[in-house]
């Protein structure tokens, strides 16, 4: 991947997209079609087949069992090897004991720039007993993640966005998540929306003491000159909860990306399983895809 400041264009050569064969997943072969022809890049399709976990109540069936869920795995993975006829790619299924490692090594060894997951949504409650894989690759990722959620309204994606949404907290992750916006706005000869919600109830925040007129500077002291976007760009400040609020703003933009910056976390299962992140919310519950960058 290439991007040097805001006045350079993105470039994706190889493309990660993750599966594990259900309908949310398979909702993302066709954006890594169309990116992949947009851009001339590899895609590379992973399945990471997880140990049973009733079998580790009987040992000695363990390696029957895993044999079985592997061959059953590749020959799933042979549909999306269908689905990327005529495009540059390699699919892979690996055994793992759980599949950030395996995406780890997946990036480092085919110098991957975007990973592409589908996610079920899960939340509150299922969040808690079944934890995200999403989050955990786009929290542990070094490279932009492309998550398509359930509420995804256009699962025939034609390779092309209408509107970027980049919804901001102004944290230090912005620069970075920036340039992808203006990149992809101005490739797609698409609108640009900066987006940025004040929490009153959080003083703990880069916004608190902001007034919403204070907030619209901010947006507009982040767009630099040399953007160069093809449309005016829309500059929106409003109260409430980022969580909700970017979702229901993106709906009422019509927007085809929304793009987050956000930050690692050292302890990415805790945070998986237990804490409430507005980027995994905003996720779970978005009209379109979701671009996640961390800096």
């Amino acid at each position: 991947m290439t991007i040097i400041g805001t006045a350079n264009s993105i470039t994706f050569n190889n493309l990660l997209c993750l599966t594990d064969f259900s309908a949310a997943s398979e909702a993302v072969v066709p954006f890594a079609r169309a990116l992949a022809g947009q851009y001339g890049s590899k895609v590379f399709a992973l399945n990471v087949v997880l140990p049973d976990p009733y079998v580790c109540m009987a040992p000695e069936c363990t390696d029957s069992v895993n044999d079985g869920l592997e061959q059953a795995a590749k020959t799933k993975m042979e549909r999306i090897e269908s689905l990327l006829t005529n495009l540059p790619h390699q699919t892979t299924v690996e055994r793992g004991a759980d599949v950030w490692p395996t995406v780890k090594q997946e990036i480092e060894q085919h110098d991957i720039d975007l990973i592409l997951l589908g996610t079920h949504g899960r939340s509150g409650i299922r969040k808690l007993v079944l934890g995200s894989v999403a989050e955990q690759v786009f929290r542990s990722a070094n490279v932009p993640v492309l998550t398509i959620g359930p509420n995804d309204r256009n699962h025939h994606f034609g390779g092309q966005f209408k509107c970027v949404l980049l919804a901001t907290d102004f944290r230090s992750e912005t620069s970075t998540s920036l340039a992808y916006a203006i990149s992809l706005a101005r490739e797609n000869h698409a609108r640009l929306v900066l987006l940025h919600i004040v929490q009153r109830a959080r003083t703990n925040t880069p916004d608190a003491g902001l007034s919403n007129i204070e907030a619209k500077r901010q947006l507009e002291k982040m767009l630099p000159a040399d953007s160069d976007c093809p449309q005016p760009v829309e500059l929106i400040v409003e109260n409430g909860d980022p969580a909700i609020d970017i979702v229901e703003i993106a709906k009422r933009c019509r927007s085809d990306l929304i793009v987050l910056g956000i930050h690692k976390i050292e302890h990415v299962r805790i945070a998986t399983h237990f804490e409430r992140t507005t980027a995994h919310e905003v996720v779970c519950y978005a009209p379109c895809p979701v671009l996640t960058v961390s800096s």
